[in-house]
């Protein structure tokens, strides 16, 4: 009796395959060539699934104008391309689906073609505002002028640079695609054959309703912001040409206030005559006096700048310019001396006063190039730590143009005065 139904059972699958295997070819058949909005069609160059952390995240579908099984002939090709996501995950938040796509993204393209669109990989990242999950299909288009996105068949937003596709399509196709047989199912091509248990699970996948009610909500509430800019950008429009008539009346006002000053103006030139003459002898004396004065001071100050343009009043007033500069950098240093037992006490006595001489070596662009010691200061810490803040010296200027000197090296007398610590 057992035999029998064992028998039964079995007739029984068999038969029902046998009737579903058209519908179930059918189905996939449809899958196997899409149009875009744009009317071209497509066909399906291979599907793969994608793990993640060890799990199932996700069945792809590449889709092409022309399949091929070779990278370079697919990533070149200026034609339409869709690659097709459908999520296998339970959920997966946007942070974590934003970092799985820098990883790959960063892993699977080289420096010289990632960096120039670092920014567009953020762009990219932005347009996944909310998690994915089991069921939801997306959809990444090269549109030739950018990289368009949609989820469950709502467009979110486009990548606007025409190489960017090429560095998403490398996430599949570059050297570590998310497993081993993923790029060999993805690069089928033409006139292979696909693995037909993928195709009839990628066929299965398909969004709830109330994912699809979800991303139109997210659309939505784009819309609305986008509105509420519009209408904002139009009523501060409408502020602005309020303001720029009251700007406009405002003037009318002014220029009739003029024209009224300009016939009184009119009406009282002749008896204001007389009182133009004596203004104007008055005016060209005042411009005479004004001109000679002018001349004696262009005199002096030609004596002035014929001496200060002088090379060695030049090199002086630099120098003292430098020395001033350096003396302000100069630093004591105390940590360094009070860790040595001989100054430690002797600084708990009282101030230690010294004094050395120093010979430094500076560029045309006033940079120290070498710093010496002429006179010790008698102090070992203390020549070691001024010869080192000596090298060390920034935003001295550079060597005066009208100089000749190439480079310049000058002695310079620094007095040192230590603090002094109570016992």
């Amino acid at each position: 009796m057992r035999f029998f139904h064992f028998k039964s059972f079995h007739l029984i699958l068999i038969v029902g395959l046998f009737i579903m295997l058209p519908t179930l070819h059918a189905a996939n058949q449809e899958f196997k060539t899409i149009t875009l909005e744009s009317g071209e069609s497509l066909q399906l160059n291979g599907i793969g699934k994608a793990n993640y952390m060890l799990a199932d995240f996700y069945l792809a579908a590449l889709y092409v104008s022309e399949p091929s099984n070779q990278i370079d002939s697919i990533l070149q090709s200026p034609n339409a391309k869709r690659m097709q996501l459908r999520i296998l995950a339970k959920k997966f938040s946007s942070r974590q689906f934003g970092q799985y796509w820098k990883e790959t993204l960063s892993i699977n393209n080289p420096k010289d073609l990632l960096q120039p669109e670092v920014d567009n990989v953020l762009k990219f990242i932005e347009l996944f505002p909310e998690s994915v999950a089991l069921g939801d299909v997306i959809n990444i288009d090269d549109t030739g002028s950018s990289t368009r996105v949609s989820i469950n068949g709502v467009t979110i937003g486009d990548v606007k640079s025409p190489q960017f596709y090429k560095l998403v399509l490398n996430a599949w196709l570059g050297p570590r695609p998310p497993n081993d047989d993923f790029k060999i199912n993805i690069l089928n091509g033409h006139g292979a054959k696909l693995d037909e248990k993928l195709l009839q699970d990628f066929t299965t996948i398909q969004p709830s309703k109330d994912r699809i009610a979800l991303y139109l909500s997210i659309i939505k509430q784009r819309e609305e912001i986008i509105a509420k800019k519009l209408a904002d950008e139009a009523a501060k429009a409408l502020a602005l040409a309020e303001q720029e008539k009251a700007k406009q009346q405002a003037l009318e006002l002014e220029q009739q206030k003029e024209r009224e000053l300009a016939e009184k103006a009119k009406q009282d030139k002749i008896a204001a005559e007389k009182e133009r003459k004596e203004i104007e002898a008055l005016a060209l004396q005042q411009k005479q006096q004004a001109e000679e004065q002018k001349k004696i001071q262009g005199q002096k100050l030609a004596e002035q700048q014929k001496l200060e343009n002088s090379v060695d009043v030049i090199r002086e007033k630099y120098l003292n310019e430098v020395k001033i500069l350096i003396k302000k950098q100069q630093e004591y240093p105390t940590k360094q001396m009070y860790k040595d037992n001989k100054y430690r006490r002797l600084m708990e006595k009282g101030q230690i006063a010294s004094k050395g001489k120093f010979r430094i070596t500076i560029d045309n662009m006033g940079k120290v190039t070498d710093a010496a010691i002429i006179k010790s200061t008698d102090i070992a810490i203390l020549d070691r730590s001024t010869l080192q803040n000596l090298s060390n010296i920034s935003g001295l200027p550079p060597i005066p143009e009208n100089l000749p000197d190439e480079g310049m090296v000058f002695d310079i007398e620094l007095d040192f005065l230590s603090p002094q610590f109570s016992l």
